[in-house]
């Protein structure tokens, strides 16, 4: 496992959830550190870190397709490869 540096564009993505509390993923720009096999596995572990706190929030069938449309909308900047 290695440990990744992930920087997240959230530009698109914060109008969508105005209503949410977003935690973590609350600015236009968001770095996250991750522990991941691979820079894919990384990417994706961003996405679903993000998923699962709007589904706390709300776990509706409707919230579940937007959060699947969003995903092209969640930009990753640049990964960086710490260990």
């Amino acid at each position: 496992m290695n440990e990744f540096k992930v920087i997240i564009d959230m530009t698109y993505v914060l109008p969508k959830f105005k209503t949410f509390k977003l935690g973590e993923f609350h600015a236009a720009k968001v770095e996250l550190k991750l522990t991941a096999s691979d820079p894919d596995d990384a990417c994706y572990n961003a996405f679903q870190s993000f998923c699962d706190i709007i589904l706390e929030q709300d776990s509706s069938s409707k919230m579940k397709c937007k959060l699947k449309d969003t995903a092209n909308d969640f930009i990753v900047r640049q990964l960086v490869l710490l260990k």
